[in-house]
């Protein structure tokens, strides 16, 4: 009630009391009323936690509102229950798809504004802007562009439309506005244009964020695209027999039955299309002058991956440490079975060795298993 209001109100009490000569029923009647506005305040604000408790929707709290005022209160006010009914009824026809939210927020604004009117103090602002739903959920990457390019925006109270904008925003706080993608159809529903951004833009971004004065009123998730999972295989494949006479290094060429001390290694490797297999091998003399052959052989490629695939890796044990160790005391061959296969070595022999005779082959039984994956 503003303070015009109350001044016409007491004035016709004042009349009325002259005119009856009972003037000192004034007072009384002042009080009277003060009590039927405090009275009034407290049952609003029953009504205003009734709404926001779920304990009963806008209109029953209105309706037992208005069994609890005194009549002579809401004629006098603007905001009083018969025009806020009315006023829900026709707006609630317009919101469409936010009807249900509408009400109980519409409710609660009229009725803080009939409280503001009984304490003489300024109306509350007109109500801010609410969107209730989207008419997509979540912006799927997956879904086709055609279903995702536009989407409609609905709620109530877009009067302030140069006040809205909309951001593609990360988890990390960062933020990218869209410029001029907002169209609005009328105070309850807008839409927003995405067709001009393409997926690897939106792709860099979490969700869509619809803001008002720079505050969030809406956010929209974005679902990144599923990466298809590739076709890996796995193969066994079998190496042929393969050889190596490590190059002399130092000393005469004749271990002359010292020795020699040998050694053997194998690596296995791939550079993603053809997977190979390498032998090292050491036979040093065990006395001066330290005869020495050693040396890694050139790559054997025992595998090539079919066209369009590559190989992801070897899988296992890729490097074959001390496969043969020991000291080589006579001039006949020798022969280890290893983790890779047979291994037939020739480490002293007649004549001059290092760089001629000394030598291992394998006969290879390991099948080595290579994952492919598709390109």
């Amino acid at each position: 009630m503003n303070k015009f209001t109350i001044v016409i109100f007491v004035s016709t009490l004042l009349l009325a009391c002259f005119s009856c000569g009972e003037l000192e029923n004034f007072g009384g009647a002042v009080e009277e009323f003060r009590l039927f506005r405090e009275e009034s305040i407290f049952a609003i604000d029953e009504a205003i936690v009734s709404i926001e408790n779920g304990l009963m929707n806008g209109t029953d709290a209105l309706k037992w509102l208005g069994r609890q005022m005194d009549e002579s209160i809401q004629k006098i006010l603007v905001y009083n229950v018969p025009f806020i009914l009315d006023k829900l009824t026709g707006e609630a026809a317009s919101v469409g798809f936010c009807a249900a939210d509408f009400a109980a927020n519409r409710a609660l604004h009229y009725l803080r504004q009939m409280k503001a009117e009984l304490l003489t103090k300024s109306l509350p602002a007109p109500p801010p802007p609410n969107i209730c739903q989207s008419s997509i959920n979540a912006l799927d990457l997956n879904a086709p562009k055609e279903l995702r390019s536009i989407m409609t925006i609905y709620g109530y109270d877009f009067v302030r439309r140069d006040s809205f904008s909309v951001y593609f925003v990360s988890n990390l706080g960062k933020s990218m506005e869209l410029q001029n993608a907002i169209r609005f159809q009328n105070d309850y529903e807008f839409t927003i244009n995405l067709s001009t951004y393409e997926d690897d833009t939106i792709a860099a971004w979490d969700y869509v964020s619809i803001r008002y004065h720079e505050e969030e009123l809406f956010a929209i998730s974005i679902v990144q695209k599923r990466v298809a999972a590739k076709l890996t295989e796995t193969k066994y494949i079998s190496i042929p027999k393969f050889g190596l006479t490590p190059p002399h290094i130092s000393g005469d060429r004749d271990f002359d039955d010292n020795g020699p001390k040998v050694v053997v290694h194998a690596r296995l490797r791939h550079n993603r299309k053809q997977a190979y297999v390498m032998i090292y091998m050491l036979a040093e003399e065990t006395r001066s002058d330290w005869t020495r052959a050693e040396g890694w052989s050139d790559p054997l490629y025992f595998y090539t991956a079919p066209e369009g695939w590559h190989i992801q890796r070897v899988e296992g044990v890729i490097d074959f440490q001390n496969l043969v160790n020991y000291t080589d005391n006579d001039i006949t061959n020798d022969f280890f079975y290893t983790a890779l296969g047979q291994a037939e070595l020739v480490g002293d022999a007649e004549g001059d060795d290092s760089g001629y005779q000394t030598s291992v082959v394998f006969n290879f039984s390991y099948l080595v298993p290579i994952i492919i994956e598709q390109d």
